[in-house]
């Protein structure tokens, strides 16, 4: 492994599998070849590639689907569909309905171990704040793409407690926050 690949981070294959495969259902010759320039060929999956190649993916699709959208609404609407397609697998559909059994309170704590299997140099912090059910989660992370993860957390939380929503509260280069509650 590089340093240059150390010093990026890697994102694991099933972070571009939930978007643009299942997800997307990417079948667009162009769209995939504009995504091959910027390093995924959908055609030839590696197991895990480093974070400024998801980065610039997302970026392609946001630019092709979501052009008239502000980036941040286009961004949640991209971790929308990402966690939609996760939800379409065998395993997605077990986490799915596992979610209300699981509870909101260990769903909030597990959020660092989750993000952790896609993006092992991200750190997330999960604070509880006065107010019952709410909580500061706080995301460390040198590619912070906040309503992309707001979506993924808030298709979550509404299995779970739909009336509590997620939040992008502080937006920082080197990571960002989110507030769940209500």
């Amino acid at each position: 492994m590089s340093s240059a690949a150390e010093n990026h981070g890697f994102t694991d294959h099933n972070t571009f599998e939930g978007l643009f495969r299942r997800g997307l259902d990417l079948k667009d010759e162009a769209f995939k070849a504009e995504l091959r320039t910027v390093g995924y060929d959908m055609d030839k999956p590696q197991l895990r590639y480093p974070t400024p190649v998801w980065r610039a993916a997302l970026e392609v699709a946001r630019r092709r689907l979501y052009s008239q959208f502000s980036p941040e609404q286009a961004y949640w609407e991209l971790g929308r569909i990402s966690v939609g397609g996760f939800f379409s697998t065998i395993k997605g559909r077990f986490v799915s309905a596992a979610l209300p059994l699981l509870g909101l309170d260990a769903f909030v704590k597990s959020l660092p171990r989750f993000f952790s299997t896609t993006r092992p140099d991200l750190v997330i912090k999960v604070f509880p704040e006065a107010e019952p059910r709410t909580w500061k989660v706080t995301f460390f992370d040198q590619f912070p793409l906040p309503e992309f993860s707001g979506a993924i957390i808030s298709a979550g939380v509404d299995r779970i407690a739909p009336e509590l929503k997620v939040t992008v509260t502080r937006r920082a280069s080197d990571g960002f926050d989110l507030r769940i509650g209500a």
